[in-house]
């Protein structure tokens, strides 16, 4: 903290007003350092931003005013739209959606890289080669469609004039390795006169390991973390200045979150909570579930049961378990027709000694509606679409028809409202990708809704806080919801990647086994 501080006040001695960028790991980080400089010395025109947002914005100074840049979504579609028109070793994982999502990390790797590492993959030859044209193929079909891809981006940050004036001074706080295409913005900015500093961990330093503790398993670990965050408390350090490391796994997220809150212990951090484990996610991906498939009793019962579906817009909810009870009497297993010809056959009854039709008129009334509701289901479960903007238009038609949360007469948890307008938007984001592929199918556009949806947190961490803004993120969100606050406002909880470059004055690391925290 004293290197930032003494750096910034040298670099401002002349000019109080002198702008200075501060490149930071993550939002995490930002929120913190902003908040420990500002009390150190003040803040005068200092920006702390990402690597990400700091080469996006010199990059896009080079496209022109109708250059786009590629999100990571516009790239796996154009990964997909590139495998499936070209013959390579690697078209096969256009049909498998964790391939082609590793593929494009990889392709990621190699936009970073550069053009050496390329030349020494394709002297390799083989699979090698092959990745490297299908990573071209993706550039000329983004080029092709108007998108930048990362590696023209970060190629025009290393080459666009630069305003020195705008960027200022630039430090790298605790910065991840630096690729070949890092390296090259880097040289770029000090040629152009633009100071660059760094300040990073120094690797012989050990922070002092105060005690080793061994648990039965991951619950009895948190717990024994929970009383002592407790115990630090009394003796006089914060929770903000506390934090408890995790490995990069979603069960130990949701294990840590649930015995804090269960303990009252605040927390900050990422949120446990993604899209698709909300209402509305599980929701949308039963139905795209069900389109196409077998209608099995089972799958539908478990659909009706997971969220408060209705019947039809702004109808009351549906009676999951007599209908359960009625169709499993009846004899459903599986397909339309079932549905339709046993459930009649239920309804019209029969002899009392008989579990399988109907005894009274209020189940013969349940398994008619039934009937009603399945065929009105597979109807709009029997789309017409060819464009990703089709496939969003009737998936958010479906969630009005079937799970409106202002429709509800229970109330919602407010994480649950956040949550409906969330998935709504990842909807729309998706009918973007009409820019970069001309057709789409069920099959791609259910991938692709189930990736963006496992993705994306009930509270965005970009929201953590805004490039340049002092704010913190709305408070509705954060406060209300049962969900991790802004960083300062309880214990930090977070992969050791999400905790790079904060500081704290006391870390507790749980999940310590070579499977899980490696070394």
């Amino acid at each position: 903290m004293d290197q930032i501080c003494e750096s910034i006040a040298r670099w401002q001695a002349d000019d109080p007003f002198s702008p200075v960028t501060v490149v930071v790991p993550s939002p995490f980080a930002r929120v913190q350092l902003r908040r420990a400089v500002g009390a150190r010395r003040g803040i005068c025109n200092v920006e702390f931003r990402t690597w990400g947002e700091l080469t996006t914005e010199l990059g896009r100074s080079g496209t022109g005013p109708s250059g786009r840049v590629a999100t990571p979504r516009v790239a796996n579609e154009a990964l997909r739209q590139v495998l499936m028109s070209t013959s390579s070793p690697f078209d096969s994982f256009a049909r498998s959606p964790l391939a082609l999502a590793e593929l494009v990390g990889v392709l990621y790797e190699l936009w970073r890289a550069g053009p050496s590492l390329l030349s020494r993959l394709v002297e390799h030859g083989g699979r090698a080669e092959s990745l490297v044209g299908t990573l071209a193929a993706v550039e000329t079909h983004l080029a092709e469609h108007g998108f930048a891809d990362p590696g023209r981006l970060l190629d025009l940050a290393a080459t666009v004039p630069v305003d020195r004036h705008r960027v200022g001074a630039v430090m790298l706080w605790h910065p991840r390795p630096a690729r070949g295409r890092d390296r090259a913005v880097l040289e770029h900015l000090g040629a152009s006169g633009v100071p660059v500093g760094t300040i990073a961990a120094d690797p012989d330093a050990d922070a002092p390991i105060g005690h080793v503790i061994e648990c039965s398993d991951p619950d009895e670990e948190v717990r024994v973390v929970a009383r002592r965050l407790i115990a630090a408390v009394e003796e006089g350090v914060p929770l903000w200045r506390q934090a408890v490391i995790h490995p990069p796994l979603d069960r130990y997220r949701r294990i840590v979150h649930q015995q804090l809150a269960a303990a009252g212990v605040a927390s900050s951090g990422p949120s446990p909570m993604s899209l698709d484990r909300s209402v509305t996610g599980r929701t949308l991906v039963g139905l795209l579930g069900m389109a196409g498939g077998e209608w099995r009793r089972a799958d539908v019962m478990r659909w009706l049961g997971a969220a408060p579906i209705t019947n039809g817009p702004q109808g009351p909810r549906v009676p999951v378990n007599r209908w359960d009870a009625v169709s499993a009497r009846a004899g459903v297993v599986e397909g339309l027709g079932q549905w339709r010809t046993r459930l009649l056959r239920f309804a019209d009854g029969g002899a009392s000694r008989d579990l399988h039709v109907a005894h009274s008129g209020a189940e013969a009334q349940s398994a008619r509606a039934l009937v009603e509701f399945m065929d009105r289901l597979a109807e709009d479960l029997d789309p017409r679409c060819g464009r990703w903007s089709e496939w969003a238009a009737w998936a958010a038609r479906l969630l009005d028809l079937y799970l409106h949360p202002d429709d509800r007469a229970e109330d919602w948890p407010p994480a649950e409202l956040v949550a409906a307008r969330a998935v709504r938007e990842v909807l729309a984001d998706l009918s973007g990708l009409d820019d970069v592929a001309d057709r789409a199918d069920l099959a791609a556009f259910r991938h692709a809704v189930e990736d963006e949806l496992a993705s994306h947190a009930v509270r965005d961490e970009a929201e953590i806080a805004r490039p340049g803004s002092e704010d913190d993120p709305d408070h509705a969100v954060t406060a209300d919801l049962g969900l991790p606050g802004p960083v300062g406002s309880g214990v930090f909880v977070g992969s050791p990647t999400e905790a790079r470059g904060l500081m704290f004055a006391r870390v507790y690391v749980v999940g310590m086994a070579d499977q899980f925290l490696p070394g």
